[in-house]
C-alpha cells in the first residue's frame, strides 16, 4: 500500500460473522490495493468468529460493545438504554481517528450515521436487505430524511424498497456484493471429504440457520422429492451455523426431517471449507425469503454450480437472465422439485448453465468489479 489517498470507517453494529461481514472484509482488502484504507468498527458481542478471521488479515478494525436491535427483550432494552453511551463512543472513535468517510450498514442500524453527523464526516448508508419491520419503517425515514444524502443499494430491488424517492437523494449507487473468484475456482479445489459419505445427486445450501434463509421450505422441497424422484437419489446437503438464538428453531427443522422420515437432508453444521463444499455439490439451492445480494448463491456461480432460487434480490436477472439457473417464487413448491429434478436429469442442460454460471460470477461479481464501485461512490460522496 502506497499514500493513503482516502481513510473510510466502516461501521456495523451486528457482531455475529455473516454475509455482510464477509463483504466488509473482502471490499476493505481489495481497496487497499488502491491506497484507500478502511478501518472497520463493529460490536464486540459475539464476533469471536469476525475477529478471528481478521487477525489473519492485514485489514485495521476495532470492537464496541454496540447493542443491536432485535426482537430478543433484553437486547431490545439493552439497545435503547445503552444507546448514548454507544453512540458517543462511537462519536470519539470517529473524531480521533478522523476519517475522510464513514460508511454504515444496515436500515436498523443508526449510531454511525448519528455519530458521523455529530463529527461533521460524511456518511454512506448501506441498505443490504430487502425486509424492514413496521416498527423501524418510522426511525428509518427519520434518518434518512435528516440524517444522510448517499446510498448504497446491494441490489435493484434494495433501492426501489427503500429508496422510492431516491431523485431527493445526491448519490444513490447500486452495488452488488463481490465473490473472489480467483479462489472460488472450481479448478484449484478438492471437494470437501464429508460429502464423499453423502449419496446420490447433491443439492446443497449454505447459510446461517434462521428463518429468513427459508430452511422449513427446502424441507418441504426435500418431502415432494422423495415422491417424485423415482429410482433416482437426491440429496439435500445443509451448511450453516446454529446460534444461540436460533436453537428453537433448528429444532424445529430437526423435528420435521423425523417426522416426515427425511432420509434425504443432512445438517452438516457450519464449516470453513465454503469452496471446498461447493466443489463436490451438483448444484445449490436458495430458499431465502429475503436477501439483496447473496454471496452464497455469487460463490455457487463462481464454483460453476447452476442455482435454483427463491426470487430474492437482483438473482433473477443475474442468474436466470444469464442462463445459469432457474428461479421461482417461494410458494411453488412444485416448481422447485420439477427445476431440481430437470437439472439432475439432462447433462447436458447442466452443464451449460455451469458454463455460464462461472462466465456471470466473473463478468458481474468479481471482488474487482465490487472495489471498483465501492471507490467510485466514495468519490463521488467526496466531490460532492
Amino acid at each position: 500500500m502506497g499514500k493513503v489517498v482516502m481513510k473510510v470507517i466502516n461501521i456495523q453494529e451486528e457482531g455475529r460473522f455473516a454475509g455482510p461481514h464477509k463483504r466488509m472484509m473482502e471490499v476493505a482488502a481489495e481497496l487497499k490495493k488502491k491506497d484507500v484504507e478502511t478501518v472497520l468498527l463493529f460490536s464486540s458481542i459475539q464476533s469471536e468468529i469476525f475477529v478471528d478471521k481478521l487477525k489473519n488479515t492485514d485489514i485495521s478494525f476495532k470492537t464496541l460493545r454496540l447493542h443491536k436491535l432485535t426482537k430478543d427483550i433484553f437486547h431490545f432494552i439493552g439497545y435503547f438504554f445503552w444507546f448514548f453511551p454507544e453512540l458517543f463512543a462511537v462519536y470519539r472513535f470517529l473524531k480521533r481517528e478522523k476519517p475522510d468517510l464513514v460508511h454504515c450498514n444496515g436500515s436498523w442500524q443508526w449510531k454511525g450515521l448519528v455519530a458521523a453527523k455529530m463529527a461533521g464526516i460524511p456518511v454512506v448508508w448501506h441498505l443490504s436487505d430487502t425486509y424492514m419491520p413496521k416498527v423501524i419503517q418510522g426511525p428509518f425515514w427519520f434518518f434518512k430524511k435528516f440524517f444522510v444524502n448517499h446510498f448504497i443499494g446491494a441490489c435493484e430491488r434494495a433501492v426501489a424498497f427503500y429508496l422510492n424517492d431516491k431523485k431527493n437523494f445526491k448519490t444513490v449507487h447500486v452495488i452488488q456484493a463481490p465473490v473472489i473468484t480467483e479462489e472460488f475456482k472450481p479448478s484449484k479445489v478438492i471437494s470437501a471429504s464429508d460429502l464423499g459419505k453423502i449419496p446420490g445427486k447433491l443439492v446443497l445450501t449454505i447459510g446461517n440457520i434462521t428463518p429468513v434463509k427459508g430452511h422449513e421450505r427446502l424441507l418441504k422441497v426435500a418431502e415432494k422429492m422423495k415422491e417424485q424422484q423415482g429410482d433416482l437419489i437426491i440429496s439435500f446437503v445443509i451448511i450453516g451455523r446454529v446460534w444461540d438464538s436460533q436453537k428453537k428453531y433448528y429444532q424445529k427443522l430437526l423435528s420435521y426431517v423425523k417426522e416426515k422420515e427425511l432420509s434425504n437432508v443432512y445438517f452438516l453444521g457450519g464449516t470453513n471449507e465454503v469452496k471446498e463444499h461447493l466443489k463436490g455439490a451438483d448444484l445449490f439451492f436458495c430458499s431465502s425469503e429475503f436477501e439483496a445480494s447473496p454471496i452464497a448463491v455469487w460463490e455457487a456461480l463462481s464454483m460453476s454450480l447452476p442455482v435454483v432460487s427463491t426470487d430474492v434480490g437482483d438473482v433473477k436477472q443475474i442468474v436466470q437472465g444469464n442462463g445459469a439457473g432457474f428461479v421461482m417464487e417461494g410458494r411453488d413448491i412444485d416448481g422447485f422439485v420439477s427445476r431440481i429434478l430437470k437439472l439432475v436429469k439432462d447433462r447436458e442442460l447442466r452443464n451449460e448453465m455451469s458454463i455460464n454460471a462461472r462466465k456471470v460470477a466473473l463478468n458481474y461479481l468479481d471482488i474487482s468489479i465490487c472495489a471498483k464501485n465501492h471507490l467510485e461512490c466514495y468519490q463521488d460522496i467526496l466531490n460532492s
